[in-house]
């Protein structure tokens, strides 16, 4: 690569030559190449520089591929500038052309780079995971890959879910191991075959939990005077304003998740005044149905108040012995329940730095911890015949010591299967398998009804 100093002579012996033109031609249309020739090189020197800031950043001990897609994309701009460049010296391109050269191998360094370690850790992936789903001895076979499963989900079962977290247990209900609780994260799982999905982590002393759950919980319409008939408060005669929530029902634990407001506090305790001492009114809703909240002010002592609580519910206060009220628009309002009882299904995998161990679950909700635990013991004593179409989730791991084919994750299939509790087998197969976004068109899992897989209280085998 030519040195700046270099340059800086080439380009001043190129621009005289460009101002000198032709022995004294046309001093217009010189004046014209001139500038169109700086333009070009104040083009050439900016897609250099953003370059060399991105090259520089392929030398950090923490390359990401973000880095090298921006090195890249630098990379392509300066390739631009210099087709762009038409009225510049070929004697000055060839030092962007040098730069672009380098450019070029540097990114492919740090992809391989990149591609390298992504195979190094996939490999060591596969392997744990391998181990962990019980494959048999297969990874025994190589030397560095002793048998790794901790065997902490053998019994593992789900217990419970609420709108924030699941409740897993690692063994079969005894005491001797606490449940732990997986927080629910903003990660999107789509759905499927019109099942919802979920995405819970929990990380902990070396120790990360992923629970990813689908669910077929939907929801009940249920008018507002039915749903909350208990809360409401009736008057002696037709007009709406009669029918309220009074302020104990409005304050009580199981009401505030109803109770939104954009008026109401976002921060800490919020007063709510009128300059005349009137009764304050509010426009709000109270579990979806629209209306108006009001509180009398120094009734009998008190501001009236809004305050948000940790758990981003409201509670309101204040107006003494009076308190708040809600009057509801319609009383014949449609409310939106969740429904008390739903299936769901999914898997949960437990990683730690001596390997990796995964559990499938389904089961009905809501049940009691005990009745639901890994494994079909719900199945025993059933007879007949049933079938299942739709979605089937899991982890996959496919190992290969000698080669760079490894690969493992979570996938996601369509599942058409049935079940004879008669005689404890099922037959079917998987079809439509995808991971990580992608389609894995080849794989295909069959269970043919003479080599079919056998019920037991213990899962499926």
């Amino acid at each position: 690569m030519k040195s700046t100093d270099k340059f800086v002579l080439v380009l001043v012996a190129s621009l005289a030559l460009l101002l000198a033109g032709c022995g004294g031609g046309s001093s217009s249309n010189t004046g014209d190449d001139t500038d169109m020739s700086m333009d070009q090189i104040r083009d050439l020197n900016s897609a250099r520089t953003t370059l060399r800031g991105a090259l520089a950043d392929l030398i950090a001990s923490d390359v990401t591929q973000d880095d090298v897609d921006a090195a890249s994309a630098a990379r392509d701009a300066l390739q631009r500038a210099i087709t762009a460049a038409d009225d510049v010296d070929d004697s000055v391109l060839t030092t962007y052309e040098d730069q672009l050269a380098d450019a070029n191998t540097a990114i492919q360094r740090a992809q391989g780079n990149l591609n390298d370690a992504e195979n190094t850790a996939m490999m060591a992936m596969a392997r744990k995971l391998f181990n962990g789903l019980k494959q048999g001895a297969a990874p025994d076979t190589d030397p560095t890959a002793a048998q790794t499963a901790n065997g902490a989900l053998e019994n593992g079962r789900f217990v419970s879910l609420s709108s924030t977290a699941v409740t897993v247990d690692t063994d079969d209900g005894s005491d001797s191991v606490a449940p732990v609780s997986v927080k629910k994260t903003s990660t999107a799982v789509p759905s499927l075959s019109g099942w919802a999905g979920s995405d819970y982590v929990r990380k902990m002393d070396g120790t990360t939990d992923h629970v990813v759950l689908y669910s077929n919980r939907g929801t009940d319409s249920q008018k507002f005077s039915e749903k909350h008939s208990a809360l409401i408060t009736p008057g002696t005669g037709d007009d709406l304003g009669t029918f309220s929530i009074a302020n104990a029902n409005l304050i009580a634990a199981t009401s505030q998740p109803f109770v939104k407001s954009s008026s109401f506090s976002t921060s800490g305790t919020k007063p709510h005044t009128e300059d005349d001492g009137d009764e304050v009114t509010i426009a709000g809703t109270f579990d979806g149905v629209s209306g108006q909240y009001s509180c009398t002010q120094g009734d009998g002592g008190g501001t009236c108040t809004s305050q948000i609580l940790a758990d981003g519910n409201i509670l309101l206060g204040g107006g003494g012995t009076t308190g708040w009220a809600f009057v509801p628009s319609s009383l014949d309002a449609l409310t939106q329940t969740m429904d008390s009882a739903y299936l769901i299904y999914g898997w949960w995998s437990r990683e730690t730095s001596a390997g990796v161990d995964v559990a499938t679950f389904a089961s009905t909700v809501p049940t009691t911890a005990d009745a639901v635990v890994l494994g079909n013991t719900a199945a025993v004593g059933i007879n007949g015949k049933a079938k299942y179409e739709g979605g089937a989730a899991g982890k996959y791991a496919i190992y290969n010591p000698l080669g760079d084919n490894s690969s493992a994750g979570a996938f996601t299939a369509k599942a058409t299967l049935e079940a004879d509790f008669t005689n404890n087998m099922i037959s079917g197969e998987l079809t439509g398998f995808r991971s990580g976004g992608e389609s894995m068109d080849d794989w295909e899992v069959s269970l043919d009804v003479g080599t079919a897989a056998n019920i037991t209280a213990t899962g499926i085998s």
